[in-house]
């Protein structure tokens, strides 16, 4: 059982804090701290749109919206494909995501950005719902439509999966089963992509 022991930091122009993790990983999310540093600008904090519409911003399908409101209270609005919570219904109080997705892992720090008023690098060792181990790392950023009052907050998530969930032994002669793991069943339910490829939504139905 790995026991998750998250570092987290301030990001600066000097990047995300180092570690072991993949050099790649941490490219990533330097550029999508560039993006928002770029647009961070005289007129304040960027918008959430403006971030996604950059041509730099290249990462939406492992990004969630978050929105907050004027009693810092928030909620997801779109999730990216590649990080989906199967039959997610949004907007989705942050009190109902998972505890154990890797969305939770972005909305557990949603008011480290609200504080700081600038983005927060975050990484760390967990083992999710279906009981694989992950490496994640995760960037939250401030955005604001007015660029002073803070109304969203945009993060970014990759990770690695280090080992996939063992297979049970079936009783002394059962036959074994072909299933999908709990991990493909999961990408196999990614919710769909809106156009532009921005950020996946998913409208809860008319009827319950």
């Amino acid at each position: 059982m790995i026991s998750e022991t998250v570092s987290t930091s301030i990001v600066a122009p000097s990047g995300l804090p180092a570690s072991g993790k993949s050099g790649t990983e941490r490219r990533a999310h330097l550029k999508v701290y560039q993006v928002w540093s770029e647009l961070n600008g005289e007129s304040g904090l960027p918008s959430a749109s403006d971030i996604l519409a950059h041509p730099g911003f290249t990462y939406s399908a492992n990004a969630v919206l978050i929105e907050i409101d004027e009693n810092c209270s928030g909620q997801i609005t779109a999730i990216g494909s590649n990080i989906a919570l199967p039959q997610a219904r949004l907007p989705m109080p942050l009190d109902a995501v998972p505890g154990r997705s890797l969305v939770s892992r972005l909305t557990d720090h949603v008011l480290e950005p609200l504080a700081n008023r600038t983005p927060i690098g975050f990484e760390a060792d967990f083992i999710d719902e279906n009981g694989q181990e992950l490496s994640y790392r995760a960037i939250a950023m401030p955005c604001a439509d007015d660029g002073i009052h803070i109304d969203t907050v945009l993060g970014v998530i990759t990770y690695k999966v280090r080992s996939e969930v063992p297979d049970p032994k079936p009783p002394a002669g059962a036959q074994p089963l072909h299933r999908q793991s709990p991990w493909q069943e999961h990408r196999r339910r990614q919710s769909r992509a809106i156009p532009r490829d921005l950020v996946a939504r998913q409208a809860a139905p008319n009827n319950p």
